[in-house]
């Protein structure tokens, strides 16, 4: 018997798969080095953006700024991996009709 996981929870564990991904280039390969690592940071983690942009309007301190962070960016990658799973499944049962 097959275990069909459903699309959500597949799309939570590509979500964690990627942040996990992108914090490990961000903080531990670091590309372009002290000058040019702000602009990975932003592009591998677009949650920052929303903090720094609350930090501007709001008082936010390190752990509600981090929060915010990587809440907006898991929720970026669990949309990515969900419109990815649905394409997929979708051009799978195309294909065999």
């Amino acid at each position: 018997m097959r275990v069909r996981l459903s699309d959500w929870v597949l799309a939570w564990v590509g979500a964690l798969g990627l942040l996990g991904t992108a914090s490990f280039i961000v903080f531990v390969i670091r590309p372009g080095g002290f000058e040019g690592g702000g602009y990975w940071f932003i592009l591998f983690l677009p949650g920052t953006l929303a903090g720094i942009f609350a930090g501007d309007r709001i008082y936010l301190n390190r752990a509600a700024f981090w929060a915010l962070t990587l809440g907006l960016s898991i929720v970026w990658y669990f949309a990515i991996s969900y419109v990815v799973i649905k394409v997929c499944r979708f051009a799978a049962r195309v294909s065999k009709q």
